[in-house]
């Protein structure tokens, strides 16, 4: 985000295109009055219930775009009424801003093309980086992701893991997949004491619950429990139809209910490259398999790149999101990352390398990036926050005991793990 530039006219999917944007209503009706004042009829009112209280629906045209996005890909009322106008979300948007024990932290959503290239692209792009605080647009409204309160163990202790967390996913000496397994597990030692609700940590019960906390997170540090979890990693046959049906399922759903052309595009040519809706799971999973197998081979170093990029930025930009317990993000980042790399191994440019057996060259690893932003960007764009992926992960997730670890390290295996030679 420190190098992040909005590229406005010249973006293949703009901030104002295909979203319902909800407003606060004291936003809203300061739109309104900007707009009325003017002398031009106000937005009608179309309110919804949120988390966070009845907001406001900025208005959309049959094309399901922004009312106010010109004939430029410009915002009309930025450029009649300037920055002021605008609601919060529109001035912030593509940035994650958040506070952790009072420090500010600006994060990028990879739904933002551009962001999404940086992203996932630069070796360096997960570093944490001091930057100018006039690079951070409204900071002052930004949400605490902790709590000052001791007792309320959930969010004042929530940076403590939040950071343990960012440290085991930079230990590059381990497989992606030995370092997720390991949060996971972390999770699940957790969960019996650390969740949103906790009592543990009230009264004289906090000092042992900390203790508990501390021991727990310097135990995954160090490592200790690295040799159960390669036991629990070693290879078996994985149900590779489960997979294919819930992720060409996860892609469909969205799809009957969604018009945005970009999304679309790319869940039509990723099914038809699995034998479209004839195709047995069980074919479209070897054809998966083979073309994982291939591509492997020739850009492993960079699809690992990308995965690991995108397990960073979502604890970057704010874990314990999803649910009421780590495992259920977790189980979120899984199930993301899987349908991310099964919509990848179905992208026309990649089956175009796998069946023409196309070596390592500057050219086509230049090729797969631009599949892979294509593919990042709209999933995560039309569903980081679809209900079908939540609901799911805390299904996965479960109560968080052994069960929902096993479920989660099942996903885990289909989601990374070197696949078997097809059959």
């Amino acid at each position: 985000m420190s190098r992040f530039r909005c590229i406005s006219e010249r973006c293949e999917e703009t901030c104002c295109s295909g979203l319902r944007i909800p407003v606060p209503e004291a936003e809203w009706r300061k739109i309104q009055k900007v707009i009325q004042d003017s002398g031009s009829p106000p937005p009608l009112d179309e309110p919804q219930n949120g988390p966070e209280g009845v907001q406001f629906l900025l208005p959309r045209d049959n094309n399901q775009n922004c009312t106010y996005l010109d004939s430029e890909k410009l915002c009309s009322l930025q450029r009649r009424f300037g920055e002021q106008a605008l609601p919060s979300v529109c001035i912030t948007y593509p940035r994650h801003i958040a506070r952790w024990q009072g420090q500010l932290s600006m994060v990028g959503s990879l739904g933002c093309p551009e962001v999404a290239r940086l992203a996932l692209l630069d070796a360096e792009a997960m570093d944490e980086v001091p930057i100018e605080a006039e690079r951070i647009p409204l900071p002052s409204p930004a949400g605490d992701g902790t709590s000052q309160d001791p007792e309320e163990g959930w969010g004042f202790h929530a940076n403590e893991v939040r950071a343990t967390a960012l440290r085991l996913l930079r230990r590059k000496e381990l497989p992606l997949t030995e370092r997720l397994y390991l949060l996971a597990q972390l999770a699940f030692r957790l969960d019996p004491f650390y969740f949103k609700g906790t009592g543990a940590f009230r009264g004289e019960g906090r000092a042992a619950s900390e203790a508990q906390l501390t021991e727990e997170l310097r135990a995954i540090e160090s490592l200790a429990p690295l040799e159960n979890t390669r036991r629990a990693l070693a290879p078996q046959e994985l149900p590779g139809a489960f997979f294919a049906e819930i992720y060409s399922s996860l892609l469909k759903t969205r799809a009957d209910t969604y018009s945005n052309e970009r999304f679309l595009q790319l869940v039509t040519a990723v099914m038809h490259s699995y034998g479209g809706p004839t195709a047995t799971p069980q074919e479209a999973w070897r054809i998966y398999s083979e073309r994982r197998q291939r591509i492997e081979r020739t850009h492993g170093p960079r699809l690992n790149q990308y995965f690991t990029h995108q397990a960073l930025n979502h604890w970057l930009r704010g874990p314990f999101v999803f649910g009421r317990r780590v495992l259920v993000d977790v189980a979120w980042l899984v199930l993301n990352g899987g349908l991310q790399r099964w919509a990848l191994m179905g992208h026309p440019e990649v089956v175009r390398q796998c069946e023409q057996n196309v070596p390592e060259t500057p050219e086509s690893r230049e090729q797969l990036d631009q599949a892979a932003v294509e593919c990042f960007q709209p999933i995560y764009r039309h569903m980081d926050n679809s209900k079908d992926i939540i609901h799911l992960s805390m299904g996965i997730a479960g109560d968080c005991n052994e069960d929902g670890l096993r479920r989660v390290l099942l996903l885990l295996k289909g989601y990374l793990d070197p696949v078997a030679p097809a059959a």
